[in-house]
């Protein structure tokens, strides 16, 4: 295989590696595509989903969530940490850090997202 292509599959194990199970198993997630990116979540499981961050938004991370939804943990896949977090009516406002990692340099730069994973009680 010509070395480009290597470098897409060695990029590619790389994600899956950190990141499989935000879409092994899993389908659409409770919050429509955005412009930050899309979410996922594992069928049969509806106290975790993920976001899959393509472009970090502008100012604060802020998605929607339902107003009794009590949020257990936040998490970034790829540094395996909690990430800060506050609820408030019907928003989530997720601390990112200010640049994110990019787990896949081996991919083309257009295809790298960061994925969190939210985790309801």
């Amino acid at each position: 295989l010509p070395e480009q292509a290597l470098a897409s599959l060695r990029g590619i194990g790389k994600w899956m590696k950190v990141n499989s199970k935000s879409i092994k198993g899993c389908g659409p997630g409770p919050i429509a595509k955005q412009d930050w990116g899309v979410s996922t979540a594992p069928e049969g499981n509806s106290k975790v989903f993920y976001l899959h961050i393509f472009e970090k938004p502008n100012g604060e991370f802020e998605i929607p969530v339902p107003k009794k939804a009590k949020i257990k943990s936040v998490m970034a896949l790829e540094e395996d940490r909690a990430l800060e977090f506050k609820k408030k009516g019907e928003v989530l406002t997720i601390a990112l850090p200010e640049e994110l990692p990019d787990s896949s340099s081996d991919l083309d730069p257009s295809g790298a997202d960061y994925v969190v994973e939210v985790t309801l009680k």
